[in-house]
């Protein structure tokens, strides 16, 4: 029909992300097409490389989190609920947190059903929230106070959008559409940063 190709991968954003269909818009005007899919082959690798060191970085403290809230979960309901039985045979008077212990291990033997069900409810009513992108904003900011874990993101957030913004310039395209176009790998606390450039 006479349309560019970057009109035709357009029509496809399942399988061409925005900045593949950029790159190829911009080859288009420059004639070098080879050369701009080469840069983006090139980017992409850089930014997988970036990712995997994130994911691994977070994976130690990832099993961490669930061995620790696993056997959490075990000493509650398994454990504290026996040894309340032989607290109970105990004729002297026990310690404030092994009272605690006694009590919620009894208070577990007899509602054993609701705990569990609660529990689910919970979990259920978290993953719902996840789901939500205002949580999940809210989520990702707590992750970048983390002093570890919260250094990568940021390093590879703003590794990301440097090498972006480079190969479009590189590629031809304006600044101020560039930044526009880059903006939105930012956190939504640094979006506003990227439009006040683009104004000024």
């Amino acid at each position: 029909e006479g349309h560019p190709l970057s009109f035709a991968l357009q029509q496809h954003p399942a399988f061409f992300p925005p900045l593949y269909v950029a790159t190829v818009r911009a080859s288009e005007k420059t004639g070098d097409i080879s050369e701009a899919l080469s840069r983006y082959v090139a980017y992409q690798a850089q930014v997988d490389s970036v990712r995997k060191r994130i994911v691994s970085a977070a994976i130690y403290p990832a099993l961490l989190l669930l061995a620790g809230t696993a056997v959490t979960l075990f000493l509650l309901f398994y454990v504290v609920p026996k040894f309340s039985r032989i607290y109970e045979d105990v004729g002297h008077e026990l310690p404030f947190f092994s009272q605690l212990l006694m009590s919620w291990g009894q208070f577990l033997e007899s509602n054993k059903p609701q705990v569990v069900t609660a529990l689910l409810g919970l979990a259920g009513g978290f993953a719902w929230l996840v789901t939500r992108p205002a949580v999940r904003r809210w989520l990702m900011a707590q992750l970048w106070l983390l002093p570890a874990l919260g250094e990568r993101l940021k390093t590879y957030q703003l590794a990301r959008f440097y090498r972006t913004m480079g190969m479009l310039l590189r590629g031809g395209i304006p600044v101020v559409t560039a930044l526009d176009m880059v903006s939105g790998l930012l956190s939504h606390g640094h979006r506003p940063a990227a439009g006040q450039i683009a104004v000024a």
